[in-house]
């Protein structure tokens, strides 16, 4: 399994993030190429079944990397693609181009259970692969609010996105340890970008870890008007691997502003956090499997 220890720091003014896919249905669009004759059961069922696996694929391309590796998870959860099929495949319209018969079908997907195809699969690879010591680590700083109450609660939220996020992948996950929760403590007044120079210094310098995720989420000052409140978040992350040497190599940024307009000032405020959080951990958790599956080749 792999270890994630979270670090997320929190200062004067502060708060928050989150996760993951869809949990229900969701219809998928696909063109499949068919024989001219329509008749038959056998290509009947030919066709319903070359459209759930390219609607399978589909989907699954948004999460982990194609791999046209027959033992791959990628083809191995496309060859079951009937499992997440939650409909007959729905055959929309056809059309003749170039001498070919094209079919546009509909295909109901259930992402819930793709999702714990995927999640069951990964984990499966994972505790049978090398490298069982590497670490995900979270240096999120949280700016913007004051209210110690209100820190708190969203403390709480951040942590239990980014944890979900990744064990979402199959990653294991473990609370930080004091000496990383003081080194970030030091840097907590630092202007951003020299936030993010002195923490990538103290991963360089750190050969336990492997692999981390430093940057931060701040909460805008709200506007109100008469109509509401628009509340903003920003956030800029990086996710970085840190080789034996100390040389450090930029993986993936995730960098993006929020707007969510509401009656209540503090709903509009929880609400924005909540996007930053969904969308940069699910984005940096796709971006850490993709890491380890280049480098460990094991999907």
């Amino acid at each position: 399994m792999r270890k994630i220890v979270l670090a997320i720091v929190f200062f004067s003014c502060l708060m928050p993030q989150q996760i993951i896919w869809a949990n229900d249905t969701g219809v998928v669009v696909v063109c499949i190429e068919g024989s001219q004759i329509t008749d038959s059961d056998a290509i009947q069922k030919s066709i319903q079944q070359s459209a759930g696996q390219k609607a399978v694929r589909k989907v699954l391309g948004r999460f982990i990397a194609p791999a046209l590796e027959a033992d791959s998870i990628f083809q191995t959860i496309v060859a079951e693609s009937e499992k997440y099929v939650v409909k007959p495949v729905k055959v929309l319209k056809t059309e003749k181009r170039s001498g070919k018969k094209l079919f546009f079908c509909e295909v109901q997907i259930d992402f819930a259970d793709l999702e714990a195809g995927l999640r069951q699969k990964i984990q499966s690879r994972q505790e049978s692969a090398a490298h069982q010591d590497d670490e995900v680590f979270f240096f999120i700083r949280v700016t913007g609010i004051n209210e110690f109450d209100q820190k708190r609660v969203e403390e709480n939220n951040v942590m239990n996105v980014y944890a979900d996020a990744f064990q979402t992948f199959g990653f294991h996950k473990s609370r930080a340890d004091e000496i990383i929760l003081n080194t970030t403590e030091k840097y907590k007044d630092l202007r951003f970008q020299d936030y993010l120079e002195q923490v990538r210094k103290d991963i360089s310098n750190n050969v336990e870890i492997s692999i981390a995720v430093v940057g931060e989420i701040n909460l805008l000052p709200s506007e109100t008007d008469a109509g509401g409140i628009n509340s903003s978040s920003f956030c800029r992350l990086v996710l970085v691997k840190n080789s034996t040497d100390g040389q450090l190599e930029t993986i993936g940024t995730f960098s993006d502003e929020y707007t969510i307009r509401r009656s209540i000032q503090k709903e509009a405020e929880k609400l924005v956090l909540q996007k930053a959080a969904y969308n940069s951990a699910k984005y940096l958790a796709h971006l850490t499997l993709e890491y380890w599956q280049r480098s460990n080749e094991i999907y």
